[in-house]
């Protein structure tokens, strides 16, 4: 099957055009993985952390179990401690079966507990299947965002918390790595406890280390997807002015950098004006896939515009910024501004918040320009 570009599912070399990400794969290992530590991968949707996610999988799986799970579509697993050990049980089976594990070292995992038990009830579960495997074990969740308001999501938190403290003091046996995925900062979010006004920052994640690695493309990375696409195809993409353009327009958004290739292959090039993808690949196409990136519908747009009415302050921030031309510090002290810049809506520019990417900045400006037509029944 031929190899396509795509903006809907995690990117597979064998089966995608994509950016090469062994650099940033090399940095998280030598960095994360191989200090033992528990770390968070925040950044906005769409961003490629499922992408780093499978790519760590592939990396690390020859030497350890990796657990790879998500919490996607297993809202059922929070109502209560009961459902979530239930839960964690099937995933963890699932994902042991995935790593080729032997099922003599998870074979107490596969029958669920007949008992009501809480989820105190994993610490000596984890120590013992770590204890008794004969290679280190690495948990990767994504997803996490689903359960991160919920108190059950906390304790179990609370207990990789503990275990890892113990692990550090001798006392412990339990997993290399916990690595979660999420868009919000787990460590500092606000926190949603057993009512609506019991609310809080701290979360029991306070052992994570900052994530540091930068996960956007650069103008170089952005090369490397076009030159395989290139090696296929032989159109003479000029891929220096092309690298170039996708990183000026994007700033290296993974989706958006991936989203304009797409048009170009996909669409552009059925249209009259060029009539072959390799008329496609020219300045002129470029700026047709420009076009249709803004005008077409999609998950990452549409998340965008729910954001901005759900989060008011934040709306009325960028509002400003794009209308009125007022500008502010980059502090992520201010709610809104932290808040937009985990959304990936905000980078730091001369000590300013400024709109993320030109893609952005002209989706926004067009938005609130329509919106100000809008009759309001």
């Amino acid at each position: 099957m031929a190899k396509k570009f795509t903006v809907t599912t995690v990117c597979i070399p064998s089966r995608h055009y994509m950016a090469d990400i062994s650099e940033k794969i090399d940095r998280i290992v030598k960095m994360y993985i191989e200090e033992n530590y528990y770390f968070t991968i925040n950044r906005a949707r769409q961003y490629g952390k499922t992408t780093i996610l499978e790519g760590l999988f592939q990396r690390l799986k020859k030497d350890y179990y990796v657990l790879d799970m998500s919490f996607e579509g297993k809202d059922f697993m929070f109502t209560s401690e009961r459902e979530f050990v239930k839960g964690f049980h099937t995933l963890l089976v699932k994902a042991m079966k995935s790593c080729s594990a032997p099922e003599t070292l998870y074979a107490d995992w596969i029958n669920e507990p007949d008992e009501p038990l809480g989820i105190m009830y994993l610490d000596a579960k984890i120590t013992a299947l770590c204890q008794h495997s004969d290679k280190e074990i690495i948990l990767m969740i994504d997803e996490v965002d689903k359960a991160s308001n919920n108190e059950v999501f906390l304790t179990f938190l609370g207990l990789l918390r503990d275990k890892y403290i113990n692990r550090e003091k001798g006392r412990d046996v339990t997993f290399k790595n916990v690595i979660l995925a999420s868009v919000y900062d787990i460590k500092n979010m606000k926190l949603k406890m057993r009512s609506e006004s019991e609310r809080h920052y701290n979360s029991p994640w306070n052992v994570a280390v900052d994530f540091d690695v930068d996960m956007s493309f650069s103008k170089a990375d952005i090369a490397t997807m076009l030159q395989d696409y290139e090696d296929d195809h032989q159109y003479g993409i000029d891929i220096d002015w092309f690298s170039g353009q996708i990183y000026e327009y994007t700033s290296g958004y993974p989706y958006l950098v991936s989203r304009i290739c797409q048009m170009i292959d996909m669409k552009v090039w059925r249209d009259a004006e060029f009539k072959t993808k390799k008329a496609a690949w020219t300045p002129a196409g470029f700026q047709k896939a420009v076009r249709l990136v803004l005008k077409s519908d999609c998950t990452l747009f549409d998340d965008v515009i729910k954001n901005l009415d759900l989060y008011p302050e934040l709306n009325q921030k960028i509002q400003n910024m794009l209308i009125q031309g007022i500008s502010y510090t980059f502090n992520k002290g201010v709610h809104s501004i932290n808040l937009g810049t985990l959304l990936g809506y905000f980078k730091e520019e001369d000590e300013k918040a400024v709109i993320s990417n030109r893609i952005f900045e002209t989706f926004l400006y067009d938005m609130y320009y329509a919106r100000e037509g809008e009759v309001v029944l």
